[in-house]
């Protein structure tokens, strides 16, 4: 009995320049890079990525470059990639493909990488059917499920071994509010492995062989820092799937040795003794952070002391862990989330609104900070806006 062997990744975010640190951007390139070195270990049949290779639709030329280099090294060895368009990827537009950068890379490399969506959702490789779409907003779920449907179809009239991929929020991963899709539906198209990108922490399957699992290969960084708590017990990095004929699923997890750690605490603090007790457990988890380059640490307080007494914990910390960590970022708010600290180090603009904002809003916000921080002028700005009504309302 012959197998399927291929690697399920996403989310590598290239380009995401957290805090506003060139180290944090380097950091996302050598989890890709190290994902890349890794899967020529393993020497799939074929790469499926679930979307979200990009962190912006518009990715700087060096950043193109790296996706470019670690794309180039699997197709030198034989390895094609499969990939559909994240939301980061696709960009704010109506039909999002206008601003994707995949299609240059299928091009540039020959065949070697499949831009699958709307105009192509299906191929094959080797005697398995691949499926998959770009990213559709949950205003446009109707025409996501209607596609997917008819994507069931087409694999019951096949038959034989098939992977559906997708970036998507699926419940219950996700809350149903926020959710294009439901985990049931997806699952009763009938594809033997289900390949999710969107959401950064992993799905960990229970049992040695599945049957039509639907999996989240997670984010290959820490994208955003609510994902630090999994992370530490999940990990970051993607799986290495085997299908056999009769469709039984066995996956394999791995981990990315590059990924930095983070020392995130999150407490409450009305004197200088707390402060003392969290300074402590700072440092206690900095000892257990292990990893091979330096943390990152975020400390979020309720905060009932003076602005100088908090002033005093931020020098007394700062000169403490010196060349220990990377940054450190101390956000302490009072009674009625007044601030009355400041941060160590800045935070940029977008993560500022990814922390405020959520979804679609979060979205045009950014796009709005972008455009107006290239020196767009109002009409430009107005009519990106009435873009994302008229979607809105179609909805």
């Amino acid at each position: 009995m012959t197998l399927a062997r291929f690697v399920h990744v996403a989310d590598n975010h290239l380009g995401r320049r957290q805090y506003g640190l060139i180290e944090r951007e380097a950091d996302f390139a050598e989890a890709f890079q190290e994902f890349v070195e890794k899967t020529l270990e393993i020497r799939p049949d074929f790469v499926v990525h679930s979307g979200d290779l990009f962190d912006s639709h518009r990715p700087y030329p060096h950043v193109m470059l790296v996706a470019f280099q670690g794309l180039r090294r699997l197709a030198e060895a034989g390895i094609r990639v499969y990939c559909v368009a994240g939301n980061h990827d696709l960009g704010p537009r109506p039909g999002g493909g206008r601003g994707s950068q995949l299609p240059l890379l299928a091009a540039a490399l020959d065949g070697w990488f499949v831009d699958l969506g709307y105009h192509r959702p299906l191929m094959e490789e080797g005697d398995v059917l691949i499926a998959g779409l770009p990213y559709t907003p949950r205003q446009e779920a109707p025409d996501l499920r209607r596609a997917l449907r008819a994507l069931g179809g087409e694999r019951r009239r096949r038959g034989g071994r098939s992977v559906l991929v997708l970036h998507q929020a699926v419940e219950p991963a996700v809350p149903r509010f926020r959710a294009e899709l439901r985990r049931r539906d997806v699952a009763a198209l009938g594809f033997d492995y289900v390949a999710l990108g969107h959401v950064h922490d992993r799905t960990i399957p229970a049992g040695e062989v599945l049957r039509g699992p639907v999996v989240y290969a997670g984010s290959t960084e820490i994208v955003e820092e609510r994902e630090i708590p999994r992370a530490k017990v999940n990990g970051k990095g993607f799986f290495s799937v085997e299908m056999e004929e009769g469709g039984e699923i066995r996956m394999e997890k791995w981990d990315l040795r590059s990924v930095r750690p983070f020392v995130l605490v999150r407490d409450d603090a009305e004197s200088e003794g707390d402060l003392e007790r969290i300074r402590e457990r700072v440092l206690s988890e900095l000892d257990a952070a292990g990893g091979s380059k330096r943390p990152m640490v975020r400390i979020r307080l309720r905060f009932r002391g003076s602005p100088e007494e908090l002033r005093r914990f931020e020098r007394k910390l700062g000169d403490e862990l010196g060349d220990r960590v990377l940054r450190i970022h101390v956000t302490a708010e009072g009674v009625g989330g007044r601030t009355v600290g400041e941060a160590v180090s800045s935070v940029s603009p977008e993560e500022i609104l990814e922390e405020m904002l959520e979804g679609d809003a979060a979205s045009l916000a950014k796009e709005i900070y972008r455009l107006a921080s290239e020196g767009k002028r109002g009409g430009e700005i107005q009519e990106e806006i009435d873009r994302w009504f008229a979607r809105w309302v179609r909805g």
